[in-house]
């Protein structure tokens, strides 16, 4: 067989055998097409989910922070109160200290007056 036969012989071949196996190719990449469009969709809709619930997970930060700041401010301005108040508590104590020291000279001062006036009346 000539070798330009054979060639034109396996070109028939391969048409005959392409007729049938063209439209199964056809529809095979028609429903990975299909596929990759469902599978993209997909993907989209679970990119779309996951940003969302990053959006949730930062805004969810934020009112965290935002409390946690808030705690902080009412931690300190009772830190700030009890500070006055055992300030206040010291300068009272201070004072009532000194009224009881100066209670307890009067009474002993008193106590010398009493004594010295018996020892006159004897």
């Amino acid at each position: 067989m000539d070798p330009l036969d054979f060639f034109l012989a396996m070109l028939s071949t391969i048409w005959r055998r392409s007729q049938w196996l063209f439209p199964a190719l056809c529809q095979a990449l028609t429903l990975s097409a299909r596929q990759a469009q469902l599978l993209l969709e997909k993907l989209h809709i679970a990119e779309a989910a996951l940003e969302e619930e990053r959006q949730l997970s930062g805004q969810e930060r934020e009112v965290l922070s935002e409390r946690l700041r808030f705690a902080q401010s009412e931690d300190e301005a009772a830190r700030e109160r009890l500070g006055r108040a055992l300030s206040s508590l010291r300068s009272r104590a201070r004072d009532g200290a000194q009224e009881v020291a100066e209670q307890q000279l009067r009474s002993e001062e008193q106590m010398l007056r009493l004594q010295e006036e018996c020892r006159e009346l004897k």
